[in-house]
């Protein structure tokens, strides 16, 4: 029996190509869809995809094209998605997408063909090192040397780009190994020696941020895509409402927090909400979940205070998320200038929790002396966002801000900096 058979899977001890043994996996790695753009060197592989009805073959017109859509149905979908080119250009084709992947954090695996093994490294027909180029863009590669292998890379493949922080493998097969017959064992263990993708952290670790919360007059809660493939956004939800601590998020972590609650502040960073900019900057107390410190959102100077401890601590349910708790450095705005900028749905219920003290005096990232309170543009609409570049400006207009009708002192907007 074979994977021609339409109606089962194939047994461990029957003979098998190499081509079928790879699909085969797939199905039992629960793979449903695949894009795959044909080619010489792939060929074996399309012809077994085309005699296993439980695998449905999406053919792009771009191999680059292929891979975003795996990236995306992954992304969609939860599950990890699968793309596959043949050698060469074809596989040069999918690097940029395979770099997106690896930069959002998407679980991806791109299988490749390559040329014959004995030909590799001899400047064959379409051949390019995959092996080699990939390296620096992806979790782990792939280069088939032994078919009898297959069974145990394919279960790596996918273990690997689903846990921990999820992202690209590479699986460079060549042809000769596609072609290859033997008798596989699907039951191969898999062997990686020192990859520990869940590492929860100690309850004691967890407890400093306790006093941290509490002792904070200014704390923000900055949320990335961690939340989403953690599948903890009903936590994160939880933990802001019973500490009653804004949020805001990264651009992958869009949709962990509803933009329409009170204690959503949106989107941070060179293209998010001034108001989040703002909150951020000077938040005395910065827990980030499930976040790394992005260049777009921390400015070129990084983030400016101390970290204290950081780890994948386990969810209950399915995932885990990546905590760090910054302790930042003394702001210059005192506490009451913070909260009374934000507009009114971002505002802790109840009103400002640091006080109703007098203004302070000083500048203010307006530009204007006072307690910062922005006074309502013409309209009665919300402050207008705009592109902000890390930590504002204390003075003047903060670098690639647009000066818009929401600032001090109104007047016509002019196009600012994109």
């Amino acid at each position: 029996m074979s994977t021609n058979d339409k109606t089962s899977s194939a047994p461990t001890k029957t003979r098998m190509t190499g081509a079928e043994v790879l699909v085969e996996c797939l199905v039992r790695e629960g793979v449903d869809v695949v894009f795959a753009y044909p080619g010489g060197a792939s060929m074996p592989i399309h012809q077994a995809l085309s005699h296993q009805p439980k695998i449905r073959t999406i053919l792009p017109r771009h191999e680059q094209g292929g891979a975003f859509g795996a990236e995306g149905y992954g992304r969609v979908t939860g599950k990890v998605g699968v793309c596959i080119s043949t050698s060469g250009p074809g596989a040069t084709n999918m690097i940029t997408s395979i770099a997106d992947a690896y930069l959002d954090s998407t679980p991806l695996v791109a299988i490749t063909a390559q040329v014959m093994r004995s030909l590799i490294g001899r400047g064959a027909f379409q051949e390019t090192d995959v092996f080699g180029m990939t390296a620096p863009i992806v979790k782990h590669s792939y280069l088939v040397t032994e078919p009898e292998e297959l069974p145990r890379i394919i279960k790596e493949a996918f273990y690997i780009a689903s846990t921990g922080r999820p992202g690209p493998v590479v699986i460079d097969m060549p042809k000769d190994v596609q072609e290859a017959v033997f008798a596989p064992d699907f039951d191969m263990e898999m062997d990686l020696p020192g990859y520990n993708p869940v590492l929860p952290v100690p309850t004691e670790k967890l407890e400093e941020l306790i006093p941290l919360i509490e002792g904070a007059s200014r704390p923000v809660i900055y949320a990335g895509g961690g939340i989403i493939s953690a599948e903890a956004s009903a936590d994160l939800l939880e933990f802001a409402e019973r500490s009653q601590i804004p949020v805001a998020t990264t651009l992958m972590g869009i949709g962990a927090m509803p933009e329409t609650h009170p204690l959503s502040l949106r989107w941070l960073g060179m293209h998010g909400a001034v108001f989040a900019n703002n909150a951020v900057n000077e938040a005395d107390l910065v827990i980030a979940l499930g976040a790394r410190f992005d260049d777009r959102v921390t400015g070129a100077q990084g983030f400016p205070g101390t970290a204290i401890p950081a780890g994948n601590a386990a969810i209950p349910h399915t995932g885990r998320i990546i905590f760090t708790a910054y302790e930042t450095k003394q702001s210059p705005i005192p506490p009451h200038g913070c909260r009374s900028r934000l507009p009114s749905p971002g505002r802790r219920p109840g009103g400002c929790r640091h006080g109703t003290g007098p203004a302070p005096t000083g500048t203010t990232a307006e530009g204007k002396g006072g307690g910062g309170k922005l006074p309502p543009p013409p309209g009665g609409n919300p402050p207008a966002q705009g592109p902000l570049h890390g930590p504002a400006e204390r003075t003047g207009r903060p670098h690639g801000q647009r000066r818009g009708p929401h600032r001090q002192g109104g007047g016509k907007p002019s196009p600012g900096k994109q």
